[in-house]
């Protein structure tokens, strides 16, 4: 790896550990946000192809694909669709920080689907650390049997990510990163839009609402902040990165929306010992990946020197 190289993935861990800090708004804005769980999806779609839209004419980003690339970006679009509503159910069905916490297994989940999906060796220090993370959610809470639900919503909404995010690491190779977000975002906001009726027909529950004032300004601001600016970063920074390191950093965000959750929503919990033990957990896996990781790259470059 060159120099150059070795910048363009710095670089690309920035850009990614930025989308993770806004990421872990996404559960608080989940909360104060009055609508349900489909119509927050829904909307956040909406708003969020429109500036894409507009933001890809005004920088002149947008790039013509084929037929057969929009079906791959559609396809990818299906799984994102299905991640965020399963993710904001989490968070009704329980709360803002257990949803964001089950999000910290989707190494977990990278770690055997990784080498599935790309014929990647299966790396036992992976395993190891997204074990490691698995651990540090499961001891920041000692949840009791009415979040069972949500748990369960959130971890499926995890293994989604991880699944799309590997599928990213191919297309980011083919188009630029504005197009993979547009087109996936536009075929998830169709797919939802199409699905309403069944949808609505599962969860048992009046689908679609019109937002007051005060949610449309939450729901632009979200939009923005916690969409458009953060996918794109993600999916620009997975170029350089792999998927198990993508996911592995991930898990910094129930520790950011943990706190943003006290400091915002003013909620009394207390923090207690497997809170910070897990907390640490989380921190650590993250923390150890890029020593190690840097060390395997210094390592290499002096034998090529």
């Amino acid at each position: 790896m060159t120099g150059t190289e070795q910048s363009a993935k710095r670089r690309s861990l920035f850009y990614l550990h930025i989308s993770v800090f806004l990421w872990g708004f996404t559960g608080i804005f989940g909360k104060v946000i009055t609508l349900n769980a489909t119509m927050i999806v829904w909307y956040r779609l909406l708003i969020t192809v429109v500036m894409l839209f507009i933001l890809s004419k005004v920088f002149k980003r947008h790039e013509r694909i084929t037929l057969k690339q929009f079906y791959q970006l559609a396809y990818v679009g299906f799984w994102v669709c299905f991640h965020w509503l399963l993710f904001y159910a989490a968070i009704k069905y329980s709360n803002a920080s257990v949803g964001i916490s089950c999000i910290s297994t989707v190494a977990v989940f990278t770690t055997f689907l990784e080498p599935l999906m790309t014929g990647k060796r299966f790396n036992l220090l992976n395993l190891l650390l997204a074990l490691s993370a698995a651990a540090g959610m499961y001891m920041i809470y000692n949840v009791q049997e009415f979040y069972r639900t949500g748990i369960l919503l959130g971890l499926f909404a995890a293994l989604l990510s991880s699944y799309f995010t590997i599928l990213n690491t191919r297309l980011i190779r083919i188009h630029n990163s504005e197009t993979v977000t547009f087109y996936e975002l536009l075929s998830a906001f169709i797919i939802l839009s199409i699905l309403f009726p069944a949808y609505s027909f599962f969860v048992q529950e009046s689908v679609f609402q019109i937002p007051d004032f005060r949610d449309i300004i939450l729901l632009i601001i979200f939009s923005l902040f916690c969409t458009v600016i953060p996918f794109n970063l993600a999916t620009k920074s997975l170029k350089h990165i792999s998927a198990f390191t993508a996911n592995l950093s991930v898990n910094l965000e129930p520790v950011y929306g943990i706190i943003a959750a006290i400091l915002i929503l003013n909620e009394q919990k207390e923090l207690t010992l497997p809170f910070y033990a897990g907390s640490t957990l989380i921190l650590l896996s993250v923390v150890i990946y890029g020593i190690i990781n840097g060390r395997q790259f210094m390592k290499t470059r002096t034998n090529k020197d």
